[in-house]
């Protein structure tokens, strides 16, 4: 196929241009146009409202907010929690959002969760073990079994899959069609977007702020800290900046981040709203009840000061990190880390850091590792709450790519110290008793030297809540209730409109979509059921404007206008070109 591009390129470019720019034309005029229609719409709808209002001597609403949004706190709203992953791939997106939807239907809410339901083939690729699911109801079962151990109570919350297929490349998984159709309108009050601008890179169809009442969307992911550690990492990180932005800002009312490590949205608030699951806690508790505190000997009572006096060891292994493993996931810095330690304190103070994941760059670090002969032992990827995990005393997590890191806060749960940088996504962790925050390599070392001298300290209840999802739950109700000050203006929302109008004609050209790491067929819904297999193909990958020689080979439908240039494009003879 790349073969086929190259030649149209070399014999007819400036026709295969004109198509695709004479298309791209029709489409934005067509936006244009039905953008115009909406406008008077609403204008006459709002005019008909205040005539009515001024009638009946009711008073008027405030003018920039015509259609004033539900209270997420009203548990008569019915609430769609939309995310980017599912179980069995342990990562936050899957995670998180599976607790929050559990923990949110516990006070008699409606709630759906939304998750992608991949092919075979793409299954194989990325959940562990060789895990795979021949159907919607084996899936959501693991699902549930999964979830009733790690909170101890039954879920009341519904789950629906939708179509996703995981790109490699890009190391996530991207929705296919026009998810939005996957949650009944009768249940379309309030949204929840995890990863809102992930969900809606290639999204074609329904704006989700027409869809529901009331859309908030939350931020797990530093992209921008990705893309810069790429070629030409300057410019792509300006550009990933303003596309998350737009898309972010087209399809949602308001942004919880869930630090300030991520770039700033429009209508956004910064807020932790994760917590850990009740059984990294218990395990806190377990641990904490091998430490007790018992008054040194003294002969003078004035100056007995309790002091910890082990009664059975209560941490018998050293230091691990657990993560997936790619360099921007905090990798590099570890490697770096590690090896400063061993050149200025040697290697034998470190001891061997034991090392839990898997990932695209696990055969790369692995060799530096070797190479450089560094203190490192790497395992597969293992659950945080195995109980092989629970004897160790120090976590260190190093990256500076993570929002908020899970993991640390889960190791915080279990009792133990936790090494991390300086850093905003750090920032709710640094209060604890427990973590130890360094800024220079040197520091790093010293960290670990305490941690590895001393006995962390039992958490309070007072902290150990603040760990607690029924916390977390509280944290996101208060910072996604509709805020007047973060609710957009009238003129905000022509240019909103305006913006999804030309996103939505883009997005909607196959080739467009394939050029940019889409996957080939992946606007419409792939599957007339869920449950349905087909191969996926792999995202194109060729350079420059190749692309639009896929206009002429798919036969796009192309306005009536146009049919003289397809014409005279048939007709002339192929050397001509």
């Amino acid at each position: 196929w790349v073969g086929d591009a190259d030649e149209a390129m070399g014999r007819g470019m400036p026709w295969l241009l004109l198509v695709g720019i004479l298309r791209l034309v029709e489409e934005c005029k067509e936006g244009f146009r039905m953008q115009v229609q909406e406008i008077a719409s609403r204008k006459t709808e709002w005019s008909e409202r205040m005539r009515t209002r001024r009638r009946l001597g009711t008073p008027s609403p405030n003018p920039n907010d015509p259609h004033p949004h539900p209270s997420i706190k009203d548990i008569r709203n019915k609430i769609a929690i939309v995310t980017t992953a599912v179980l069995p791939w342990m990562t936050g997106t899957a995670v998180n959002p599976l607790l929050r939807a559990a923990y949110l239907s516990q006070k008699d809410r409606d709630v759906t969760l939304l998750v992608p339901w991949l092919a075979k083939d793409d299954q194989h690729k990325l959940y562990p073990n060789g895990m795979v699911f021949d159907t919607l109801e084996d899936h959501e079962r693991f699902v549930r079994q999964w979830l009733k151990a790690r909170v101890g109570f039954q879920s009341k919350f519904k789950i629906r899959f939708y179509p996703g297929r995981y790109a490699p490349e890009k190391g996530c998984i991207l929705p296919m069609g026009d998810i939005t159709k996957y949650v009944p309108d009768d249940d379309a009050d309030i949204a929840i977007l995890e990863e809102p601008e992930h969900l809606n890179w290639y999204h074609h169809g329904r704006r989700w702020t027409e869809k529901f009442k009331f859309v908030v969307g939350i931020i797990h992911t530093n992209y921008l800290e990705y893309v810069r550690r790429e070629k030409n990492g300057a410019v792509l990180e300006a550009w990933v900046r303003f596309y998350n932005q737009i898309v972010a800002r087209t399809h949602c009312h308001q942004i919880v981040k869930l630090s300030g490590a991520v770039q700033d949205f429009p209508r956004s608030t910064t807020s932790y709203v994760h917590g850990v699951s009740p059984s990294f806690l218990e395990v806190g508790k377990r641990i904490a009840e091998r430490v007790r505190l018992q008054p040194m000997s003294d002969s003078s009572p004035a100056t007995q000061t309790p002091r910890k006096t082990v009664y059975s060891e209560p941490f018998g292994k050293g230091i691990y990190f657990l993560g997936k493993v790619l360099w921007g996931k905090g990798y590099k810095e570890l490697l770096d880390l590690v090896a400063h330690h061993c050149k200025s304190h040697g290697r034998e103070s470190l001891g061997v850091i034991d090392v839990y994941g898997s990932g695209a760059d696990f055969d790369s670090v692995t060799s530096r590792a070797r190479r450089e002969n560094l203190p490192l032992q790497f395992f597969g990827p293992q659950d945080h709450a195995d109980e092989s995990i629970w004897d160790y005393k120090v976590f260190v997590n190093p990256s500076l790519s993570d929002v908020v890191a899970t993991t640390t806060a889960e190791a915080l749960a279990m009792g133990k110290f936790v090494v991390v940088a300086k850093h905003p996504s750090n920032e709710f962790f640094s209060e604890f008793p427990n973590c130890l925050v360094y800024e220079t390599p040197d520091e790093f070392s010293a960290c670990l030297r305490r941690a590895l001298s001393s006995d962390p300290e039992p958490m309070s209840d007072e902290w150990r809540r603040q760990l607690t999802w029924e916390a977390a739950t509280e944290r996101l109700l208060q910072a996604a209730e509709a805020r007047d000050d973060l609710r957009s203006r009238v003129t905000d929302k022509f240019v909103e409109d305006a913006i999804f109008n030309v996103h939505n004609s883009l997005i909607r050209v196959e080739a467009i979509r394939r050029a940019t790491g889409g996957g080939r067929n992946t606007m419409e819904d792939p599957f007339d059921s869920v449950t349905t297999e087909r191969e996926y193909r792999p995202p194109l990958r060729v350079p420059h404007l190749a692309f639009f020689s896929e206009l002429v080979r798919t036969r796009p439908r192309l306005s009536p206008r146009l049919a003289p240039a397809r014409r005279k494009l048939k007709e002339t003879p192929v050397k001509s070109r």
